[in-house]
């Protein structure tokens, strides 16, 4: 039996991912109130924001060495939270968390959702024209332009129906 992971991206999943991110998630952001209660989870409307934040900053990290192929867990990964068209799973254990909430890293909501929204915009202009760059991802391992961008786009959705936004 041959078990074979094979990942592929349609370009329409990648084209809706894209709208979603430069067109939806700007829209929504600023109807996040700071006393939003998430409808699964421990974040706080900011832990959200600022999490989201970070992982869009480390996506801006392109790599100048060759790509390393994913071991088995990264692959498997990859098809579970990238390639499958199903939402994340609710509560899933990010081991970032495992001992708690970090302390905030903006003096208010207002201050981070400006920092994640410019960091999106500042993605997507690392990433202008450069459709073989990548990045290396904790999770995932080295994710290219279109496994991030879908990414993004399940992770966004993801956290923005924790707090109802969509």
């Amino acid at each position: 039996m041959d078990n074979t992971i094979v990942l592929t991206l349609e370009d329409e999943r990648v084209e809706e991912a894209i709208y979603f991110l430069q067109k939806t998630i700007p829209s929504v952001t600023p109807k996040l109130s700071s006393v939003a209660k998430p409808h699964w989870g421990k974040m706080t409307p900011q832990h959200m924001i600022e999490h989201l934040h970070t992982s869009v900053i480390a996506s801006t990290i392109i790599k100048k060495t060759p790509p390393l192929p994913p071991n088995t867990s990264q692959k498997e990964a990859k098809q579970f939270l990238i390639y499958s068209p199903a939402d994340m799973p609710r509560n899933l254990d990010n081991p970032a968390f495992r001992f708690g909430l970090p302390d905030y890293k903006n003096p208010s909501l207002e201050e981070a959702k400006t920092k994640l929204l410019s960091s999106l915009n500042r993605f997507f202009e690392i990433y202008e024209g450069k459709e073989e760059d990548y990045n290396f991802n904790l999770f995932f391992g080295d994710l290219h332009r279109k496994e991030t961008i879908v990414m993004h786009h399940k992770h966004f959705k993801h956290h923005y129906m924790q707090f109802g936004l969509l």
